[in-house]
């Protein structure tokens, strides 16, 4: 897809919460990172059998030192409620990431939306992701 790169990395999601609830015994050691060419960028944390989705979608910021920071507007959902039917909504947040290609990294997610709260944390295993795009 012309304008997309995606960075996959692998570790430990150590925080997983969908609307107050709290995920984190279901959640996958994957993450995505979805860059787009206009400055945007989203974080995906799925479910261990990947049939949910969790995405935070903002725009990024220059890295201060070793860390950046995404300006979440919207948060997308599907599957975390039973239902297959995504759910995309405005939200205000921010993710807070770290540099992977300087060893363990670290992504930092709280946004929310009305009375919906959404929470990720993720630690890769040091390695450097892998981008596709």
């Amino acid at each position: 897809m012309p304008g997309l790169r995606i960075a996959g990395m692998e570790g430990q999601c150590t925080r997983l919460t969908t609307r107050g609830e709290d995920r984190t015994s279901k959640c996958d050691p994957l993450l995505l990172n979805n860059i787009y060419d206009n400055g945007r960028s989203s974080f995906l944390f799925f479910s261990q059998n990947k049939n949910a989705i969790v995405s935070f979608l903002g725009n990024d910021s220059k890295a201060v030192g070793n860390v950046a920071t995404l300006q979440v507007t919207q948060v997308y959902m599907t599957g975390f409620d039973g239902k297959p039917v995504p759910h995309e909504m405005n939200a205000t947040g921010t993710c807070h990431y770290t540099n992977p290609y300087q060893g363990v990294a670290h992504v930092d997610c709280l946004a929310g939306s009305g009375d919906n709260r959404f929470e990720a944390s993720f630690v890769s295993d040091g390695k450097p992701p892998n981008v596709f795009g």
